[in-house]
């Protein structure tokens, strides 16, 4: 992008990612649709979206799913992105002369039904579609990551926890200081036992010295004498 940014000739475009961003009620009634909306349809299918066609969406007619209704255009079929799809010229005269049902899902996902009942479904390659998709599974994983540290009560039960805030934190954190200020390292309720009978015990344990003892009984004679 720095690249073509700095290029001579490169311009750049924002497009609104949400479903519907260009439609227009007043457009919906009229068959052909705007050079934005056709835009928007080309930039979400990628290329022709019956099954197994790849041909490039510019060279693809922009096909009502359901058909306009030229008699009267506000009974449905309307001229908007959930209802606009592209069409190779072959697949679109197929499609009009044909019984295969064509299901289009407000995401752009295309279900189509063959007059044997066999389904197949097709999802938008262009870089709008792709985009939408990207940001439904960051959407779905953050939503997951959200559940895992603090479930949905009402799928959770009991068993839901509130966000930790700043409050509950620092009150844990005091709680767990003032538990190792009254019970410190392997002096607390249910610390283990340190073994009385260790090998570091032995090599380490302390040794009554004969001339210690003579020398602390000799003081305690001298600054503390018996009364008689």
């Amino acid at each position: 992008l720095a690249m073509l940014a700095t290029s001579d000739g490169a311009s750049f475009e924002r497009v609104d990612p949400r479903i519907g961003a260009a439609d227009d009620a007043r457009r919906a009634l009229r068959y052909k649709p705007s050079a934005e909306l056709a835009r928007r349809i080309r930039l979400r299918d990628g290329t022709c979206r019956h099954p197994g066609c790849a041909v490039p969406a510019d060279d693809c007619d922009v096909d009502h799913v359901r058909p306009f209704d030229h008699a009267d255009p506000a009974r449905g079929g309307h001229t908007e992105e959930c209802n606009l799809m592209c069409l190779c010229r072959r697949h679109h005269r197929f499609k009009t002369f044909s019984d295969w049902v064509y299901d289009l899902q407000p995401d752009g996902t295309l279900i189509v039904t063959s007059p044997e009942g066999t389904t197949t479904m097709t999802r938008p390659s262009g870089p709008l579609g792709a985009y939408r998709r990207e940001q439904a599974h960051a959407e779905t994983a953050a939503w997951d990551a959200q559940q895992r540290r603090s479930p949905d009560p009402s799928t959770a039960g009991s068993r839901s926890h509130s966000e930790p805030t700043y409050w509950s934190r620092r009150a844990a954190r005091l709680a767990a200081e003032r538990d190792r200020t009254a019970h410190p390292a392997g002096t607390g309720p249910g610390s283990p036992r340190p073994s009385e009978h260790g090998r570091w015990w032995r090599r380490n344990a302390p040794v009554a010295s004969k001339v210690e003892q003579d020398v602390r009984a000799l003081l305690d004679e001298l600054l503390d004498p018996p009364p008689f």
